[in-house]
């Protein structure tokens, strides 16, 4: 919560949920990933959401200061 507080402020809070979208779909990839390559994950094992958070709050930078990334200014 407080990393999300933080990009709220960064980057405003109508940012937040794209941010929260966006990790949520590179989280499920990565599990994805990991499954394919032969890692064994059970329902308790934990994932850290933290590093997802950051690489999405990154991308959301990344559109809407350096306009590099033109689609995904459709979430905003």
């Amino acid at each position: 919560m407080k990393l999300l507080a933080g990009f709220g402020c960064w980057l405003g809070w109508v940012s937040l949920l794209p941010i929260v979208m966006i990790s949520s779909v590179l989280a499920i990839a990565f599990t994805g990933i990991m499954l394919a390559l032969g890692k064994r994950y059970k329902m308790t094992t934990m994932l850290p959401f933290g590093p997802f958070l950051v690489l999405s709050s990154i991308i959301l930078y990344a559109d809407k200061y350096l306009h590099l990334i033109p689609y995904v200014r459709f979430y905003l």
